[in-house]
């Protein structure tokens, strides 16, 4: 995300509220985590390598604005794969969270798992 913002010259707000948005519902996860006091460590690390990536992507945009030609195969084939990728990683997640509620939350669980197979 962040470096489509420093390639492209017409970034728009949708993207940074989504951001903002995505960092925090990780921050309200974070927040609930219960672990053990030996891991108390990792939901800080989890807050800081989240904290990192958009600059480290705006960093990376700003070295590949010279080079990159958004009209170029090359460019639609790298955004078409990792566009693919979220897409596939936002439906995997959606669905095992669909299936991991409905499955605790319920006590047929018979009839969940045969339409989930359907």
């Amino acid at each position: 995300m962040s470096i489509r913002w420093d390639v492209c010259d017409d970034a728009d707000t949708h993207d940074s509220s989504t951001e903002t948005f995505e960092g925090l519902g990780l921050g309200a996860r974070l927040a609930q985590l219960k672990l053990s006091p030996r891991y108390h460590y990792v939901p800080i690390v989890a807050a800081l390598c989240y904290g990192i990536t958009t600059p480290i992507g705006i960093a990376a945009g700003l070295g590949a604005r010279e080079t990159y030609n958004p009209g170029s195969t090359t460019a639609s084939i790298v955004s078409g794969v990792m566009d693919a990728l979220s897409a596939g990683i936002l439906l995997y997640t959606g669905l095992v969270e669909v299936c991991t509620s409905s499955l605790t939350l319920k006590n047929d669980r018979d009839v969940d798992v045969a339409s989930f197979i359907v």
